[in-house]
């Protein structure tokens, strides 16, 4: 699956640490890395292959259909065109939006009403998973919750 085809665009130099790094560090390092990976930049064809590497995952899961005859390539085009859109972007003149920080935090719900706030996680698919919840009301008290 995946393995073949990272073996196919991982460069031979790289592989012994792309393949043992943590997670976190794998993230980071890939998407930081900015040198050229054919038409476009490693942390591109990265996110790329990383984004329809999960999608063909969740076909294959899910029972879809859709086949690719060569994913490599299918990457590399990805890219490209992602790579090649972004440039076109940039030189027509239109400046991107400044960054804006919002930060986010739980809000009451209205007079009268309770609010749900559920969670889960799994490891795997199938998989051991766990779940909690907790309902507030319009004061933002504990009224009931659970776990599983």
């Amino acid at each position: 699956a995946m393995e073949g085809i990272w073996r196919r665009i991982v460069p031979r130099k790289r592989r012994q640490e792309f393949f043992t790094q943590t997670l976190l560090a794998w993230i980071y390092s890939n998407l930081g890395e900015h040198g050229k990976a054919w038409d476009t930049t490693w942390a591109t064809l990265f996110a790329m292959s990383t984004w329809w590497g999960w999608k063909w995952r969740c076909i294959n899961v899910f029972n879809g259909s859709g086949t690719c005859r060569d994913r490599v390539q299918f990457l590399k085009d990805q890219a490209r065109d992602v790579t090649t859109a972004h440039e076109k972007a940039s030189m027509s003149g239109r400046s991107n939006p400044p960054r804006v920080e919002r930060l986010i935090r739980w809000t009451r719900p209205s007079a009268g009403w309770v609010k749900v706030n559920t969670d889960g996680a799994s490891r795997g698919n199938p998989g051991p998973a766990t779940a909690g919840g907790v309902l507030r009301d319009e004061s933002g008290s504990w009224m009931q919750g659970f776990a599983l």
